[in-house]
């Protein structure tokens, strides 16, 4: 688990690489795979080794290739109509 200090850095790296705004945009579960990405990431190095590079390729394949659009809100829809 990470110190206080690792994640206040580790959370401005996140920000600096991909923007409060697109992180706003993204959904729970979203979020979750990045998280998870990351926690991932954070096993084989340390927090202070993690690139902006690595954090935004995270971004990409969560929202291009993992879950591009957020299913959840789709399934609510769906289940409206019904």
């Amino acid at each position: 688990m990470l110190e206080n200090k690792d994640k206040e850095m580790l959370t401005k790296k996140v920000i600096s690489a991909i923007g409060l705004d697109k992180l706003k945009q993204c959904s729970k579960a979203q979020l979750d795979w990045m998280d998870q990405m990351l926690d991932e990431d954070l096993e084989e190095r340390s927090a202070q080794e993690v690139t902006e590079p690595q954090i935004i390729g995270i971004y990409k394949m969560v929202m291009e290739h993992l879950l591009p659009i957020d299913f959840s809100a789709e399934l609510k829809e769906i289940k409206e109509r019904r």
